[in-house]
């Protein structure tokens, strides 16, 4: 059993791992995992015997290569945590059977980090002397950081996530964003490991496990008081604004259920267009300050047109003189606002539309993911989502692709938007828009705000919005998944964030992180969200997204080679069984 204690220890802390997050949703299982991950940062293990290949043939040699690579110490881990990932997103091909092509590699760089992770804190022990209780959170956080920022970057299945539906315990996110939750998370549990150790390994000190035992209890009182204290002040701070007169505003967030793979049939997109416009109509009788529909459901496209845009010409056919260009060009523009001015005089309330807008530039035509603001009366703003999603929106160097490659049939490519989604509420008020997936990324949301501080004329928006679409997945785990990442960005705002999901759930949350109003799950209706927006300065403001950057960078550091360093010999901890 010694020869395979890495393996046995990874799975057994992966286990817990999984049933602390969705659909399981232990959320007091988060400490389990880095108990055992203090063992194998901590402990020797005898090398893997190498094979005799002097006498094998070559497809023979292959397999006992991959055989010995499997069982050294490394190789257990990287398995034990591929079938971790393996099966945690086993959701992820839902939409489309073109995905296993990613699913596969997703999974393996994913392990690859955790691989990384205990590389790191292993190196901190042994080259610097960092004390454990340091250095498994510091490498823990490096690693989340390069996981979440690498190529767009994957959030999903983090500590800190299995703690979304307990505000108090997520308090310290308005610190340095979710990557103080997971610090801390770490902290704990890694003192406990050390606590557990310390009994097994030297029981006549037992001083020592004591002492690291109550360290770790001791943090997570602080977190847990902490939380208590700031959810306090928070919902008071809410609940006192809600009580002033006149400054109440009431959103209808839609949501519809209606699943589907990709590609969507026209029907079905035409169907799910229909239920959301007699939606609008329910949700315009109580003549909300705004009716938010979800990303991508509404059917029809949007268009619009720069300076010198030229429209395409069919083939054969000679271009269209400018004059002519810009007949046409003022024509569906005129054709476009008559229909959906006529729309909105029915409806008498400001919507925000989820669909696709395709913009005419003076050498080409490029779609986005937008969000439509629309006002009878008002010139229309248009969001288009900025943080494309990796082989779904876009393929990286897709240009240099040939037109036969597989993935390239999977969707149309989404250009990434350029401008913020800031609209108005209320006429006193203002929101920042968000699309999808964009809410799982702590540094994209902060940087957004970051960026209107900076604008000649500062803003700071009273609340936040996304739409999202989870339809692809049929209601499973997926949902939860993403739903996880909105309560943090709510404390690390200190905003009220306000989501209108397809195929999810819509969702509206405090300033503290609490869900105060939801949907039903795989339900259709109208989520309707009161409450006055009020103004909070998160402590650190943003400014500790820092702690992430430092920590990836002292991870990639600590991996740099230092010439003139011998190996020093170590001795196995553990007695052969």
């Amino acid at each position: 059993m010694t020869r395979f204690k890495p393996l046995l220890i990874t799975l057994t802390s992966m286990f817990f791992f999984y049933l602390a997050l969705p659909p399981a949703e232990l959320f007091c299982l988060c400490f389990v995992p880095p108990i055992f991950w203090v063992f194998l940062i901590r402990g020797e293990f005898p090398p893997a015997e190498k094979p005799d290949l002097t006498d094998t043939g070559f497809f023979k040699r292959r397999i006992q290569k991959i055989g010995y690579l499997c069982s050294t110490f490394y190789g257990q881990i990287f398995l034990a945590d591929l079938i971790f990932w393996a099966v945690s997103i086993s959701w992820l091909p839902i939409p489309h059977p073109a995905i296993w092509a990613g699913w596969a590699p997703l999974s393996i760089v994913m392990a690859f980090y955790f691989l990384l992770y205990i590389a790191a804190a292993r190196r901190f022990l042994r080259r610097w002397n960092m004390p454990l209780f340091l250095a498994s959170p510091l490498a823990w956080v490096g690693m989340e950081w390069l996981r979440k920022h690498i190529l767009t970057g994957f959030s999903f299945c983090s500590l800190e996530h299995t703690l979304y539906l307990h505000p108090v315990m997520i308090q310290t996110a308005e610190w340095a964003g979710e990557y103080t939750v997971g610090a801390l998370i770490m902290l704990i549990g890694t003192a406990w490991g050390i606590g557990l150790e310390s009994f097994i390994s030297v029981p006549h000190r037992c001083w020592k496990g004591v002492i690291a035992f109550l360290g770790g209890t001791l943090v997570l009182a602080g977190m847990v008081g902490y939380g208590f204290y700031s959810v306090g002040k928070i919902e008071r701070l809410c609940a006192e604004a809600d009580a002033a007169p006149g400054g109440e505003v009431d959103i209808a967030l839609l949501q519809d259920s209606t699943y589907y793979h990709f590609p969507i049939p026209t029907e079905t997109t035409i169907d799910v267009h229909q239920r959301y416009m007699a939606l609008t109509d329910i949700a315009a009788r109580e003549k909300p300050d705004l009716i938010v529909w979800p990303e991508g459901t509404f059917a029809y496209p949007y268009y619009d047109f720069e300076q010198g845009a030229k429209l395409p010409s069919p083939d054969g056919v000679s271009p269209l003189p400018p004059e002519e260009i810009e007949k046409q060009v003022q024509k569906i523009r005129d054709d476009q606002k008559s229909q959906i001015e006529t729309w909105l005089g029915k409806v008498g309330v400001p919507v925000i539309l989820g669909l696709i807008s395709t913009v005419y530039e003076p050498d080409r035509a490029r779609a986005y993911n937008s969000a439509l603001y629309c006002a009878e009366g008002t010139p229309y703003l248009r969001y288009d989502k900025r943080a494309r999603v990796v082989f779904g929106e876009f393929i990286p160097f897709m240009e240099y692709l040939p037109e036969s490659f597989p993935l390239k049939t999977l969707c149309e490519p989404i250009s990434a938007g350029k401008h913020l989604g800031l609209i108005p509420v209320a006429s006193k008020y203002q929101a920042l828009v968000s699309i999808c997936f964009e809410s799982c990324y702590a540094r994209f949301v902060r940087s957004q705000l970051d960026e209107l501080k900076r604008a000649p004329q500062p803003v700071d928006p009273d609340f936040l919005i996304n739409i999202s679409s989870d339809a692809w997945f049929f209601g499973n785990a997926e949902n939860e998944f993403h739903n996880s990442s909105y309560p943090l960005r709510a404390v690390e705002t200190r905003k009220y964030y306000l989501v209108a999901s397809h195929g999810g759930t819509s969702l509206g949350i405090t300033p503290s992180g609490r869900i105060f109003t939801q949907g039903e799950r795989g339900g259709q209706g109208v989520v309707t969200a009161r409450f006055t927006p009020v103004k909070i300065r998160p402590f650190l403001d943003g400014k500790g997204l820092w702690f992430g950057v430092v920590c990836a960078w002292t991870v990639i550091i600590v991996f740099v080679p230092v010439p003139g360093r011998k190996k020093t010999s170590t001795k196995y901890l553990e007695t052969e069984s």
